[in-house]
């Protein structure tokens, strides 16, 4: 095995006053009553009752683990030992029932339904809310509404070649970003079942899409643009015609933040005299950041507080900022947001970028 080999009646008593020696990560010590009992001490502190023996036609010592010493003390380890050595005597791998076991249940895993994995309150949205994934929802929906066609099929069965269907389905729709949400959170689904061992292998490891054709990078349509100024005064005064989505807008124009997060927003946590802040727990990149309360975030917050129609201090209500029904960019909302000014509909996304100009015309 490499280390310095010591023979010696293992007892209790013996293992507990035993030491490793200096600078090894691990140290056996060899009963020598007992051949092939031994005792694998850990630079970790952990100490393993363990077998050792050889197979005809394999190089090198095979190993066995026993228990976890004290737990498995010493006559456990013995009556263990001596079972293992008689199946070595008689051609039996004292490892094959621990393999078989091991497979068996990968085997009843791999039978695991899709539907199973990725229902409401399922063993993956746990995992998710338990590590306290923001955005579990939308992975959520994006893994049961793109895969819908999937869900009785045994997760060991899953083919890359389902999952790019599906994909390129979504893709075929004109819903691009749908399909690349698909395509990134059923990788990380299936990394997780990999990590579970529901599966042995992730089958879309070392995908890469294709890549896009100049033709096809010069037929899409161009997005990121910031608003110009004349621009950004309609989307303001438009928005104020909206109620509690058109504070949302102003919000995403004033702060930057993504469509989900000033939804969020409590007036007692987060609404300052001085700024407005968001938390690092629910924004996306898990970064801090703060708002001036300047005199268009004041106008924000003002609106936001009147649109609760409440006649109760809004200080002890939240959230400050009522959630639309939905948050997609087809909404009749940011519709009538853009026609009554003749500008092109743009994503809250486009909006975020134009609140650099929106700050700097207020620090000036």
């Amino acid at each position: 095995m490499g280390e310095p080999i010591n023979y010696l009646t293992l007892t209790d008593t013996v293992i507990r006053d035993a030491t490793m020696p200096p600078g090894k990560a691990q140290h056996y010590l060899h009963d020598d009553k007992l051949p092939g009992l031994a005792l694998r001490m850990r630079a970790t502190g952990g100490r393993t009752w363990v077998y050792l023996f050889t197979k005809p036609g394999v190089r090198g010592t095979q190993r066995k683990t026993l228990g976890a010493w004290p737990r498995f003390n010493e006559r456990a380890a013995r009556k263990a030992a001596t079972i293992a050595a008689g199946e070595v005597v008689t051609g039996v791998d004292p490892n094959d029932a621990k393999r078989e076991a091991k497979r068996q249940q990968l085997a009843e895993m791999q039978c695991t339904t899709l539907v199973a994995l990725i229902r409401e309150d399922g063993p993956y949205q746990t995992s998710l809310t338990g590590r306290q994934f923001l955005n579990w929802k939308p992975a959520m929906s994006a893994l049961r509404r793109g895969l819908k066609d999937h869900l009785d099929v045994a997760i060991g069965e899953l083919t890359r070649r389902q999952i790019m269907a599906a994909v390129d389905k979504i893709t075929k729709a004109g819903k691009r970003g749908a399909a690349r949400d698909l395509r990134k959170h059923a990788h990380t689904f299936l990394e997780w079942c990999v990590g579970e061992g529901y599966v042995e292998d992730n089958v879309l490891a070392g995908y890469r899409a294709p890549k896009e054709t100049r033709a096809q990078r010069g037929g899409r349509r161009t997005k990121g643009r910031a608003l110009m100024d004349e621009e950004i005064i309609k989307v303001w005064h438009a928005a104020g015609k909206l109620g509690a989505f058109g504070q949302l807008v102003r919000m995403c124009l004033l702060g930057g933040p993504r469509r989900s997060e000033p939804t969020i927003i409590e007036w007692r946590k987060h609404i300052m005299d001085d700024r407005i802040t968001f938390d690092a727990a629910w924004t996306k990149m898990g970064l801090h950041h703060d708002v001036p309360r300047t005199h268009l975030v004041d106008e924000v917050v003002a609106g936001a507080g009147s649109s609760l129609q409440i006649g109760i201090d809004p200080k002890y209500h939240a959230p400050a900022f009522t959630r639309p029904h939905t948050t997609h960019c087809s909404t009749d909302s940011e519709s009538n947001l853009s026609r009554p000014d003749h500008l092109t509909q743009r994503q809250l996304s486009d909006w975020q970028i134009s609140r650099y100009s929106v700050l700097q015309r207020e620090r000036s």
